[in-house]
């Protein structure tokens, strides 16, 4: 029961935060900016520990600062053009990495270069492409009914897919890598996502029906693949949380397992439309 109330009141608190930080936004843009900076690094912290467990000697600091510096800066383009010119300095400070790795005396040099920067891609990118997803092209009005929607599909899909799965499923998607999910869970969780989507397009008109339902698939088949992605990545190292920072939920990874491979396509297709 107690464990129950931790899990309750940790999943209140994060909900909270992710809410509150998008709906502020067009007020400010300082909480949305902290929340998802931190986010970021801890995200980037997760996954260079992972790293170092297997004897990958990542450039941790030097990781965290260049991922989260990418959406940092983003996020301040999005409120000032003026800030786009030290959006470039990612570029020497990304190479910096292969510079660096050459006076740190380490075994695989070039594991250890591939996997610093593959943190920055397999994280640090999907969450700056939020910046985009809530501010269009980065001119013009915030709309951050757009992201809170996207987030909300998510968490909709995830919510249906765990309530039709856990009485339901009986044919199992991939159980060597996630055995819980099952494919009627998958296909719960995409009826309930598609009725969200209808509900989404009567209040927040920015996006169509059609629209709001592309997104919805996008989550149901990328946010999926995301998730057995971590997955994935977890059960190679042998763990169940890529941490702890949230009690009974696990750490950002694990939260935000979804995001990370399905932000970068939202994002392209917002900019098609």
């Amino acid at each position: 029961m107690k464990d129950l109330g931790l899990r309750l009141a940790t999943g209140v608190i994060f909900l909270t935060l992710v809410i509150g930080s998008i709906l502020l936004v067009n007020k400010t843009v300082i909480p949305f900016l902290v929340f998802f900076s931190l986010t970021t690094a801890i995200g980037l912290w997760e996954f260079y520990r992972i790293c170092e467990n297997e004897k990958i000697y990542v450039q941790k600091r030097h990781g965290i600062f260049v991922g989260t510096g990418i959406f940092f800066i983003t996020a301040l383009i999005s409120v000032d053009h003026a800030f786009f010119k030290y959006q470039l300095l990612v570029l020497p400070l990304m190479y910096a990495v292969f510079i660096r790795e050459l006076f740190r005396n380490r075994e695989n040099p070039f594991t250890n270069i591939g996997f610093t920067i593959l943190g920055i891609i397999y994280i640090a990118l999907p969450f700056t492409l939020l910046v985009y997803i809530v501010k269009p092209g980065l001119s013009g009005e915030y709309k951050p009914l757009i992201l809170l929607g996207y987030f909300m599909l998510i968490w909709v899909f995830d919510s249906g897919a765990y309530l039709v799965g856990s009485n339901f499923g009986k044919h199992k998607m991939f159980p060597k890598i996630s055995p819980k999910k099952s494919w009627e869970g998958a296909l719960g969780g995409t009826v309930f996502t598609l009725m969200f989507a209808y509900i989404l397009s009567l209040y927040v008109d920015d996006l169509s029906f059609f629209d709001w339902s592309v997104i919805g698939l996008i989550v149901v088949v990328i946010g999926t693949i995301g998730d057995l992605v971590e997955s994935l990545l977890k059960r190679s190292v042998g763990i169940k949380d890529s941490g702890n920072i949230m009690p009974g939920h696990g750490g950002i990874l694990d939260r935000f397992d979804s995001i990370l491979i399905s932000s970068p396509f939202v994002f392209v297709y917002l900019n098609f439309i």
